[in-house]
């Protein structure tokens, strides 16, 4: 399965909330889910047991609850990006919409904050490629 540029070369442990992913680069790359945080490592091998090389970095995310009693709606909410790690080699090569997509297809609906130039109660903010990113990801999220 295709994940933005990304290709799912593992997903035996996907039941556990991990996938290995291959780059265009041909670099393989773990990813990590676990409801509040999303992480990922790029790895020795394409396996969800290999060796970490390096922390490519992480998405943090919120619960959320909208609506009354009758009709609630939940997901989560991206409060913090950071995939810079490694020496940043690894930005724009699919990484964080394969964190997006797999986050949603494990936990359900992931939404962004507003870019309002401030930070907001629960911490969320869009910085540096964060407003692009989630422009790019709610494009996706309408075509599709």
């Amino acid at each position: 399965m295709i994940m933005g540029k990304a290709v799912i070369v593992d997903d035996s442990a996907e039941d556990d909330g991990k996938i290995v992913l291959e780059l265009l680069s041909g670099a393989n790359v773990l990813i990590e889910a676990s409801g509040d945080k999303t992480e990922a490592f790029l790895i020795s091998e394409a396996s969800p047991d290999a060796e970490v090389v390096c922390k490519v970095g992480s998405f943090d995310f919120e619960l959320f609850e909208e609506g009354c009693d009758y009709m609630l709606s939940s997901g989560y909410k991206v409060t913090n990006m950071f995939l810079e790690g490694c020496g940043g080699k690894y930005l724009r090569q699919g990484i964080g919409t394969a964190i997006v997509e797999f986050q949603e297809q494990m936990y359900g609906p992931v939404i962004f904050g507003e870019d309002t130039g401030t930070t907001a109660e629960d911490g969320s903010h869009l910085t540096g490629d964060g407003k692009p990113f989630a422009a790019a990801m709610l494009k996706r999220k309408n075509r599709g």
